[in-house]
């Protein structure tokens, strides 16, 4: 007798930004398998859906929120959601990545045959550079006190032939057990934006649970391009939440030395400011190193958001 599909609640978080959702509901609403619910999160958008877009959330779940809540915050009101209508695993999804037909079905597939899996994804491939990987799994690196993605840049070959255990899995599209959501919790929402999946894993992965990813399992990202510097707002977080994931996965004097490395590191960073003053991004990272150092969490300086 076949074993039912267990249901899966995909959300997908969306801030202002319509224009690229479009794509990623369709490939959702065309997907193999069989129990698939979508939950649409507006978090917080100041910008009203066009038209055509409001005809395909009527084909979702809409919840919205009074305010942006970031990526952890807005994905916890979607999980949140999805655990309250009896979803045994929530495939977080951003609103640029689009999911090949077969994606969920074989993340599902190894959700269901390995029950120590807490944490499992895709193959990530640039959406604008077909054949370019984004993400084969991330990797914590001790030398660089960061994370880094695996094959980030390679072509896709098919080189994989194996599942592959992985320090954290991008954000990007994760698909989370129910039942170890419940056991560790959801996203820290201190983060606010980046390295909270990476954090999540790492509880997980304490907890007893694997994170893999799956490479013939595939997703296709738009994401930041390979090589740009960003916004002031990526600038402020990637480098704050760098070292807040460090204040919360290390203690004692393994903190205080990994704390001091990963601030020798930033150097360079902190003479080009000195250099260029009035360079916002530059005093964003900046701003950001220390709030990290002092364990500032939440939203961060609104004066980034304007930049």
């Amino acid at each position: 007798m076949t074993e039912p599909a267990p249901p899966v609640t995909a959300v997908v978080l969306v801030y202002n930004r319509w224009g690229l959702l479009p794509r990623c509901l369709f490939a959702l609403f065309g997907s193999t398998y069989p129990n698939l619910r979508v939950l649409v999160v507006d978090n917080g958008s100041s910008v009203p859906a066009p038209d055509g877009v409001r005809t395909l959330l009527d084909r979702c779940t809409v919840v919205r929120t009074p305010n942006n809540l970031g990526y952890a915050g807005g994905n916890n009101v979607g999980i949140s959601r999805a655990l309250d209508v009896g979803a045994e695993l929530v495939l977080l999804i951003n609103d640029d990545a689009y999911v090949a037909t077969d994606c969920v079905e074989k993340l599902v597939a190894v959700m269901v045959a390995d029950g120590a899996a807490g944490a499992v994804g895709p193959l990530v491939l640039d959406a604008r550079d077909p054949g370019t990987i984004q993400s084969a799994g991330g990797v914590w690196s001790r030398e660089q006190l960061r994370g880094l993605h695996r094959d980030r840049g390679v072509a896709d070959r098919g080189q994989y032939d194996r599942a592959l255990p992985s320090d954290f899995v991008d954000g990007c599209c994760i698909l989370l057990r129910a039942s170890a959501l419940h056991r560790v919790g959801p996203l820290d929402e201190g983060f606010f934006l980046y390295y909270e999946e990476a954090e999540l894993c790492h509880r997980l992965r304490s907890a007893g649970y694997a994170c893999v990813v799956v490479p013939w399992a595939r997703v296709e990202h738009e994401g930041p391009r390979t090589g740009t510097r960003g916004s002031p707002v990526t600038s402020y977080f990637s480098h704050r939440n760098r070292f807040l994931y460090l204040r919360k996965t290390t203690e004692g004097w393994r903190r205080a030395a990994r704390l001091a490395r990963a601030l020798g590191s930033e150097a360079p960073a902190i003479g080009r400011y000195l250099a260029h003053p009035r360079d916002p991004w530059a005093r964003a990272r900046l701003r950001g190193v220390f709030d990290g150092i002092r364990g500032v969490q939440g939203p961060g300086p609104a004066w980034i958001f304007a930049s």
